[in-house]
């Protein structure tokens, strides 16, 4: 489940990595949730800290690609341990 400040990874490319800004819903529709993320690398067409947004549903889904083959269509980057055990200890710094 995507959380506020966490990293994903997109299927294309190592290069294309987001973070989690927020996780709407729509006050309509409660269960419709959806996952908006920045941009964490630069396009000659979009900058660093590009925001977007996509359904929670797609955000967390498969990508069926044209082999046949589906896979993640975004994956969670993990923080390396002693990162997030400094985290854990003193979870004002970030």
């Amino acid at each position: 489940m995507p959380t506020k400040g966490e990293k994903y990874q997109h299927f294309k490319s190592e290069e294309m990595k987001y973070e989690i800004v927020e996780i709407t819903q729509d006050p309509k529709t409660p269960k419709n949730k959806t996952v908006v993320y920045k941009q964490l690398y630069e396009t000659k067409d979009f900058p660093i800290g590009t925001i977007w947004t996509r359904e929670y549903k797609e955000f967390t889904g498969y990508k069926k690609l044209p082999s046949g083959e589906e896979v993640k269509r975004f994956i969670k980057i993990q923080v390396p341990q002693k990162r997030q055990e400094f985290k854990d200890k003193f979870p004002q710094h970030k």
